[in-house]
């Protein structure tokens, strides 16, 4: 009643395959309204609902959504590659019974399972769809962020998909309706109360209309209420106009009823169908579907006495029963049911339930959650631990930080304080929360002085040395080896000297570097660490571009990628694909070199890895200003530069700028070029010395340009003293191009020499520009 407006609105974006985001205050009915405008729907319909408890857990939304996708074309299934149907199984167990192999592979690394489900949840989703489909999340509001991200992904690459998007209004931050956005235009579709003309049209009589309509809300859940609640007082019946009064008193006990409110009239059920029994409230603290053998488990109470009960409070409407199990017929009555506990007894029933969920092997953060509710605050601080460890092995990120956030405001102390910070130092700083996982790492420190501090230091230098000072981060891996040796830890004193390594070769000491990366291999092959083997080697590859050598890095890290790739670790992919990319340009190949840079973007974005992204993209500019693309490099070096700022990473911040500028020299605005040249110049300082070669040489060039030889002299002789051999094959280009515009009597010799070494190393941009001045 009352809502063709907004029925025909949504039937009419649906028909288009458009999205529609249907939001209004709890009880206003929004599920009903949806659930009538697709009944009967022509194409598939693939329906599911987050859960409040859920918030947390990863993918709880999308494992729903995957389930019901299943059930339109059960034979993807049987038709996804090994290694994402390994990777699904883990959310849908039931994926390798439809498996058409005898054995289940192995499930991939943490980093690499998110990407996995995305993939493989967007292959189920869109052969669900077909031609057509709509696909309806309700109660969004209590969606998790990877639900979150699936749900973004299946709108942006699948156009033919329609959706309806159902969430209380006040509940919903406004950032996730846009994000979504983003991806695809949204019609809102806002529901209101019932107007009293719909009220009088519902209930019939208008004296009691009248009365409804003033004590109520109006939403169809209060007028829903006040009519059962007359029902069971006997005061209304049915004719052929609809409710009408039974007697003289009952439009005063709509009035009564209506004013008590909706939460009231439910409470009053409760008591008359539900006391005495802890089922309702065992099943309205779940707060999502149950199987009725949790319930029987918590309440200690044989399982066909729970299903007999369950079954009467299902008659009058106080739950129902779903796929999954049995919930509150509705969040209010869910609601009204748990705020009326006392706290000891809800206390109680959180400790039976936490109790249970352990006996089921349920997910963590749900028992930690209880736990929590009993009182049991250390017993909840460690499942808390143990559900962010698992959220982090499927690089839900942004779960296993709230995780631990919950788990830390537990206030916890000594080892689990310190497992519970590094943890989410490592989440935050997958997607970019470097100054927050590097406070994290150093209270994890103090606060677990006996833990693992080798680990905590090598990998506080990491996040320093990006981020910040990479000769403090140096320290901290000198720190990082001592702590290692004196503590006798091989796999520690590996990593420690993997990381030392690293800034070694970054800070210009290759002879160091190569010695601490050999010794950290042949402690990995000891140790039979695949992956420390795979870091190494990514590592040489690094050393052998940052020396010059651009044919063997571009072969290397070719290697390096799919070594990666095939172990199933697909976030240090990102980096060895990408620096290809950025080899590829540098010999003259930079439609290969886009490739690579772009199948490295969409892997960052599937893993959510903030650096990743401001890496892919800053190589993915200057392969499009080769091109000639000139629009799409300013937009992928504007986007580099603003993920690396909120990232707060001054390297990639650096690079960002070089990348802008050489879309600027390219397009001839020489100014904004010499000032974005500036600015890469003054983000890497003296200590990021490659990027600060390649501002000086860059700058150097458009000073020449510009006539301003005397800056250009300079810019040159800072380019060619600064940094590794990378570096250089743009400085000598500078420098050629500044003898040959003074007309120098050394300018053949230097052009000469310039161009012997580019085209030894394979740097071919350079060496076409000086052929040019050769001649």
């Amino acid at each position: 009643m009352g809502r063709d407006d907004a029925a025909g609105r949504l039937r009419q974006v649906l028909a288009e395959g458009g999205v529609a985001a249907v939001g209004g205050v709890a009880g206003v009915g929004k599920s009903r309204l949806v659930a009538e405008v697709l009944r009967g729907w022509a194409s598939p319909v693939i329906a599911a609902r987050a859960f409040l408890p859920e918030r947390a857990e990863a993918w709880g939304l999308a494992r729903s959504l995957l389930r019901e996708a299943l059930a339109v074309d059960t034979r993807v299934g049987a038709s996804l590659p090994p290694r994402v149907r390994d990777a699904l199984a883990t959310l849908l167990p039931e994926l390798l019974e439809l498996s058409t192999s005898d054995a289940a592979g192995s499930v991939p690394g943490g980093e690499s399972l998110r990407a996995l489900l995305l993939a493989g949840g967007l292959r189920i989703l869109e052969t669900a769809a077909g031609d057509g489909a709509v696909l309806v999340a309700d109660d969004v509001q209590w969606a998790d962020p990877s639900s979150l991200t699936l749900l973004g992904s299946a709108l942006a690459r699948l156009p033919s998909l329609a959706a309806v998007l159902v969430f209380r209004s006040e509940e919903l931050p406004a950032s996730v309706l846009a994000e979504l956005r983003d991806v695809r235009p949204v019609t809102d579709i806002p529901l209101d109360p019932l107007t009293p003309q719909a009220v009088a049209g519902l209930v019939g009589d208008r004296t009691l209309a009248a009365a409804v309509v003033e004590g109520t809300d109006r939403t169809p859940f209060a007028v829903a209420e006040v009519l059962r609640e007359l029902v069971a007082l006997d005061a209304v019946r049915v004719d052929v106009s609809g409710w009408c009064p039974a007697g003289p008193e009952a439009v005063r006990l709509a009035a009564e009823v209506g004013r008590a409110g909706q939460r009231r009239s439910v409470l009053r059920r409760i008591e008359r169908h539900a006391a005495g029994t802890d089922v309702l409230p065992l099943v309205a603290l779940l707060a999502r579907e149950v199987p009725a053998r949790t319930v029987a488990e918590a309440a200690g109470l044989p399982h066909r006495a729970v299903l007999d009960t369950l079954s009467a409070l299902a008659e009058v409407g106080l739950v129902r029963l779903g796929e999954e199990g049995w919930a509150a017929a509705h969040d209010l009555v869910g609601e009204t049911a748990v705020a009326h506990l006392s706290p000891a007894r809800r206390g109680r029933l959180h400790g039976l339930l936490a109790k249970a969920l352990e006996a089921e092997d349920a997910d963590p953060s749900e028992v930690a959650r209880h736990h929590r509710d009993s009182g049991d605050s250390a017993t909840a601080a460690a499942w808390y631990e143990r559900a962010a460890r698992a959220a982090l092995r499927g690089h839900a990120t942004h779960e296993a930080v709230a995780l631990c956030g919950a788990g830390l405001a537990l206030h916890p102390r000594g080892p689990l304080r310190g497992a519970l910070l590094e943890l989410r130092a490592d989440a935050g700083a997958v997607h970019g929360a470097h100054a927050v996982a590097e406070a994290d790492l150093r209270e994890a420190l103090l606060a677990d002085p006996a833990g693992p501090r080798a680990r905590r230091l090598s990998r506080l230098a990491m996040l320093t040395f990006g981020a910040q000072d990479p000769r403090r981060a140096a320290e901290l891996a000198e720190l990082a080896l001592v702590e290692a040796t004196a503590a006798g830890d091989d796999a520690m004193r590996a990593f420690a000297l993997d990381t030392a390594a690293i800034l070694d070769m970054n800070l210009g000491e290759p002879g160091r570097a190569a010695g601490r990366a050999q010794a950290a291999l042949e402690l990995y092959q000891r140790l039979g660490d695949a992956g420390g083997v795979a870091r190494i080697l990514d590592g040489r590859a690094m050393a052998t571009f940052l020396d010059g050598r651009i044919d063997a890095a571009v072969e290397l890290f070719d290697r390096v990628a799919r070594s990666f790739g095939d172990a199933g670790d697909l976030l240090r992919v990102v980096t060895p694909r990408s620096t290809r990319g950025h080899g590829l340009v540098f010999l003259g190949r930079p439609a290969e070199g886009l490739a690579d840079a772009s199948e490295a973007l969409r892997l960052a974005r599937d893993l959510d890895a903030a650096e990743g992204q401001a890496y892919a993209l800053w190589h993915r500019s200057e392969a499009l200003t080769a091109l000639g693309r000139h629009p799409e490099a300013e937009q992928d070096a504007a986007s580099a530069l603003r993920i690396a700022r909120d990232a707060g990473h001054r390297g990639w911040t650096a690079t960002a700028h070089r990348a802008r500028g050489i879309c600027l020299q390219a397009r001839g605005l020489l100014d904004e070029a010499a000032a974005a040249f500036r600015d890469s110049a003054a983000a890497a300082g003296t200590d990021l010395t490659l990027f600060a070669s390649w501002a000086s040489a860059r700058g150097a060039m458009v000073a020449v340009a510009l006539g301003r030889f005397a800056d250009a002299e300079r810019l040159a002789g800072e380019a060619l003293a600064t940094g590794p051999a990378l570096g250089h094959y743009e400085a000598r280009l500078a420098a050629a191009e500044l003898a040959a515009a003074r007309g120098d009597a050394g300018a053949q010799r230097l052009a000469d020499e310039a161009l012997a070494a580019a085209r030894a190393g394979g740097h071919a941009v350079s060496a076409a520009r000086l052929t040019e001045l050769a001649r």
